[in-house]
Parts: C-alpha cells; sequence; structure tokens
C-alpha cells in the first residue's frame, strides 16, 4: 500500500514539474520563429528537414530488408511455390492450372 501511494506522489510531482517547465520552453518560441523567417533560418530549415528524412531512410530500409529476408525464408520453409493472377482476375499455380478467384 505504501508502495502504491509512493509512486502516486512521484507521477504528481512529476506531472507538476512538466506543467511548470513548459512555460519556460514555449517563451523560447517566438525567438525562434523571429530567426528562422530570416533568409539563412529558411536555409537551416531545409536543411533541417532533409537531415530528417535521410536520418530516416536508414531505419526503414533496415527493416525493410529484414522483412523481405524474414518473409522469403519462411516461404521457403512452408513450401510456398507462388501463385501468379490470370488476365480473369484467378489465381494460377505454376503449372498453369486455374484456382479459387482472386481478389
Amino acid at each position: 500500500m505504501a508502495t502504491n501511494n509512493t509512486r502516486r506522489v512521484v507521477v504528481a510531482v512529476a506531472t507538476i514539474a512538466m506543467v511548470l517547465a513548459a512555460d519556460a520552453a514555449f517563451a523560447q518560441c517566438a525567438m525562434c520563429r523571429r530567426a528562422l523567417q530570416s533568409p539563412e533560418g529558411q536555409q537551416m530549415v531545409a536543411a533541417f528537414r532533409s537531415g530528417i528524412l535521410f536520418l530516416l531512410v536508414a531505419p526503414f530500409a533496415a527493416f525493410g530488408t529484414v522483412a523481405t529476408l524474414a518473409v522469403r525464408a519462411q516461404r521457403r520453409r512452408s513450401g510456398y511455390a507462388g501463385v501468379a493472377q490470370n488476365e480473369h482476375g484467378h489465381v494460377v499455380a505454376r503449372d498453369g492450372i486455374a484456382g479459387e478467384r482472386f481478389h
């Protein structure tokens, strides 16, 4: 019971501290906005956005590569030979026999 009350007090104090600290952070927004409206600031904003996109490429590429390899390995293990869709929308196995309608 004492641990639960202590946890509540810690959460309450942390919440109050974050709310009070937000005012100091919001006070800087006007200064940053004014500085970023200059031509040099616009160049910095463009470079910052490009940097963010550049840094996002690596995790997505790594995830895509791992996911592709995992799917291929799973298909090989399960004996999945692959299917295709003919011009009528039917699933066709590699041997050319039509199966169920593909949606």
